[in-house]
């Protein structure tokens, strides 16, 4: 039995089934722009103090291939914007709309998928012009009752049927099927003292989400764009959480923020010499009922989208609603643009040291496993506040820095969410001598696991709270079971929906002491 395998199906010695581990061997002044790369003028950035730093030799970059945040986002939204997704009856009519949309214009990519018994093509255009051509000239049901909406969903139908070559299948590439992926790894060519980082590491690359999952989602975002744009100048459905952080799974929900931007072409209006203005409506004090108004539109227009519910009286209100043909369960929120913030940090830590994802998905899978952080929401610890966790962890092990340094770095962009105060640097600009002097920690990515066991092991949450902006742990402010601060603003819990989590926390506790307990025992033959 593989280390992984024993890892979530072995048992603790206080008994609890599905333990993820059974063992673990070895003891400046820059320019402020927004994530899009926009002028951002709803403030100015704080002052802050220059960090004492380490002078190096060298000067390297913290990850010279790093893409950031923004770039990745406008890639994803405009390869979503020369898209669309087709219905077919049989994978080998594939083989026959290829060849008929190349015949209108040169197709970049090509995606054959099974959902729910359909099939679907998703194909990304090289350029916009064929897309709209493509889209133009689709017909309209003849159903006198249906409700003509252009869109990107197309279905094909052809009569004639010459072509017979299938393009391959991608449905793997959408799926997610963990007992598969940890059944695999018994195949894995390695040492034994190898085995754990090894399988770590593949676990992360099966389980992190592919690139067709990525598209799709991005796509679902896209319909509303398009739905939204003649109401709302600039509106932009942006996808945040797992689906962008670098920390996802084909598996995993969609988290969407409709985000309405005033400042629509700043550069442009003002080289504009006209003196004319919109009218307009005066502001809607009453933010759920234009949620409401959009999940009916939604509910009513959109092809696709199907069980919309209005949650209203939520902490943050959501429309949830599922979109069938690419089949993800989304929740659409207008109000809570610190999502994509934190989404955005996410996003630098992942890609800030190359131990944090196999760890994370590793770590995910135990969470998972030992039902701390359940799929359906409750009154238990969220995605995101394990991810905090993870990230806090890091922080005690100078491995990822605190948030406040980021103010201090090169090539910093600013958050969306206009009351936060937070700024995100380009790791390309980031200088190794630019960080505070400290103890470098060049520990393996297994040895981390350990580590993480033992200091969650002894943290008292009692008493402390969990503080990512400076990165050390904090006396709690709240009664709250679990208090992790939110970085955006101090005075809030991102944990407060956690209730009766004692049970929960003490789960935590117990299970990373047995993690201890039976990393350090003699290695036994599997």
């Amino acid at each position: 039995m593989t280390v992984m395998c024993r890892l979530v199906l072995g048992k603790a010695h206080h008994g609890t089934p599905n333990v993820l581990s059974s063992y673990v061997f070895r003891s400046y002044d820059t320019y402020r722009l927004d994530i899009f790369g926009n002028e951002n003028t709803h403030r100015t950035p704080s002052e802050t103090k220059k960090s004492s730093v380490k002078t190096l030799s060298s000067r390297t970059p913290v990850n010279v291939n790093y893409v950031s945040f923004g770039e990745m986002m406008n890639q994803r939204r405009e390869e979503a914007s020369r898209s669309i997704l087709v219905e077919i009856e049989g994978i080998k009519e594939s083989g026959g709309l290829k060849h008929f949309l190349e015949r209108i214009g040169p197709v970049n990519n090509y995606f054959l998928y099974r959902n729910s018994g359909k099939n679907f093509v998703l194909a990304e255009f090289k350029n916009i012009a064929t897309k709209d051509k493509v889209v133009k000239n689709a017909y309209h049901s003849k159903d006198p009752l249906s409700i003509p909406v252009t869109s990107p969903y197309l279905y094909f139908y052809n009569s004639e049927k010459k072509f017979t070559n299938s393009s391959p299948d991608c449905t793997e590439h959408v799926e997610c099927d963990e007992n598969k992926i940890l059944l695999e790894l018994a195949d894995l060519k390695c040492s034994d003292n190898d085995r754990l980082r090894t399988e770590m590491n593949h676990l992360k690359n099966k389980l992190e989400i592919s690139d067709l999952s990525t598209r799709l989602r991005f796509l679902t975002c896209h319909q509303l764009d398009d739905a939204l744009a003649g109401l709302f100048s600039g509106v932009r459905a942006l996808p945040f959480g797992s689906s962008v952080t670098g920390f996802g799974r084909n598996s995993g929900d969609l988290d969407i923020y409709l985000q309405f931007n005033r400042n629509i072409d700043l550069k442009s209006q003002k080289n504009n010499n006209s003196l004319l203005y919109f009218h307009h409506k005066t502001r809607m004090r009453d933010t759920n009922v234009l949620l409401k108004l959009i999940g009916d539109l939604i509910s009513v227009m959109l092809p696709g989208c199907a069980k919309v519910i209005s949650i209203l009286t939520a902490r943050v209100p959501i429309i949830k609603y599922q979109q069938r043909y690419t089949n993800l369960e989304c929740d659409l929120n207008i109000s809570c643009p610190a999502g994509v913030d934190f989404t955005h940090m996410l996003w630098i830590m992942k890609h800030w040291d190359k131990r944090v994802a196999p760890l994370a998905y590793t770590l995910m899978t135990w969470f998972s496993h030992n039902k701390i952080c359940p799929t359906k929401p409750g009154p238990h610890i969220t995605n995101f506040s394990m991810m905090f966790l993870i990230v806090f962890f890091l922080q005690n092990q100078n491995i990822l820095p605190s948030l406040h340094l980021f103010q201090s770095l090169p090539a910093i962009t600013q958050s969306i969410d206009p009351d936060a105060d937070l700024f995100f640097p380009d790791l390309r600009k980031v200088q190794t001598d630019m960080l505070p002097e400290q103890k470098i920690n060049d520990l393996d990515v297994d040895s981390l696991l350990l580590k993480f066991f033992e200091f969650y092991s002894n943290f008292n949450f009692e008493t402390t709270r969990i503080a990512i902006y400076r990165g050390v742990a904090m006396p709690k402010k709240s009664r709250s079971p679990l208090e992790i601060e939110n970085p955006a603003n101090p005075d809030l819990n991102v944990s407060k929906n956690v209730s009766n989590s004692q049970v929960k926390l003490n789960t935590l506790k117990n299970l990373s002491i047995d993690q201890c307990t039976l990393c350090r025992s003699p290695r036994k033959g599997s």
